[in-house]
Order: structure tokens, then C-alpha cells, then sequence
């Protein structure tokens, strides 16, 4: 609400709300995704994360990505790659395949983000997309790559911004 009333102010907002609440929808942000043709683990909803055990049982067991309707962050959504479940995943430096950059940028213009995470696995049949977050934690990457990437936002901000330019 706060966002969208910057927006009408004529603010430039780096990414727009509209954009936000596609991504934070964890079911119309897949909806999307799949229309768009990009890769999706075999993946399951639920309201409650108490429900975990339940979902994982009525899909037949791991692995698969369990999400709840809305989160952020890597809050609500779970890759249960075993029957146990577990959350804490970290960041390290990684070369991506072309197919990988594709995936990311193709997944960032369908949600409609300017700057987001897109969460990946590497499956068989190439990248499959797990999430695609438009407020992701910095300090990870930041670490693992020694990238200033917070201040390359700011220079992409500085660039773009616009009054009334959404």
C-alpha cells in the first residue's frame, strides 16, 4: 500500500507493486512462469506450513517443492528433496550455463521485476525455477561473489528514475 502510493505521487519505484504482489502470490507467480514456458520443479500449495507432512504424503513423497500461497524471501517455500524437511539454504559462487542466464532473465521480465532473485534448481532437463523473489537478501551474494551489488542497484536506480516514469 505504501508502494503503490509512492507510485501515484509519481515516485519511480524500482520495482512496481504490481510486479511485487505477482511474486509474493506463490500460485499466480507459477502460473505465470508455466505460461511463459519456463521450467518448474514438480511443485504442491498449501495454506498452512503445518501441512507439510500432509502434502508430502498425497504427492507420493520427495522430492518436490512444496510452497505456501504467499511468502518471500525463501519464507513459505520448501524443496523437500528427502522426506525430512529443512530450510537453510546458502550461497556460493557458481558459473551459469547460457540456458541458466536465460532462464533468470526470462523468469525476472515475466513477473515483470526490474531487480529479483530467481531461485534454481539444475535438473536433468536443464534449470527449473523455484522461486522468483522480488525483495531477495543481499548479504549472501554479496559474500559469496564480493560484488557491491546493493550499490549497483542504487546506479541502476540513479539511471532509471524518473518522475511519473513507472
Amino acid at each position: 500500500a505504501v508502494l503503490r502510493q509512492f507510485e501515484m505521487a509519481g515516485v519511480y519505484p524500482l520495482n512496481e507493486s504490481v510486479a511485487i504482489g505477482r511474486s509474493r502470490d506463490k500460485l499466480r507467480s507459477t502460473q505465470i512462469l508455466a505460461r511463459d514456458g519456463i521450467g518448474l520443479p514438480v511443485t504442491t500449495f498449501a495454506h498452512d506450513p503445518k501441512q507439510t507432512e500432509e502434502v508430502l504424503k498425497m504427492a507420493g513423497g520427495a522430492p518436490l517443492v512444496i510452497k505456501l500461497l504467499e511468502g518471500t524471501q525463501g519464507l513459505g517455500v520448501v524443496l523437500a528433496d528427502t522426506d525430512r524437511l529443512h530450510r537453510g539454504g546458502t550461497a556460493k559462487c557458481v558459473k551459469l550455463s547460457p540456458e541458466e542466464r536465460s532462464t533468470a532473465v526470462r523468469s525476472a521480465k515475466a513477473m515483470g521485476l526490474n531487480v529479483c532473485g530467481v531461485d534454481m534448481l539444475r535438473a536433468k532437463n536443464g534449470p527449473v525455477v523455484m522461486e522468483v523473489n522480488s525483495s531477495p537478501g543481499l548479504e549472501g551474494v554479496e559474500n559469496a561473489t564480493g560484488i557491491d551489488i546493493a550499490g549497483l542497484i542504487i546506479e541502476l536506480l540513479e539511471k532509471q528514475a524518473k518522475p511519473n516514469k513507472t
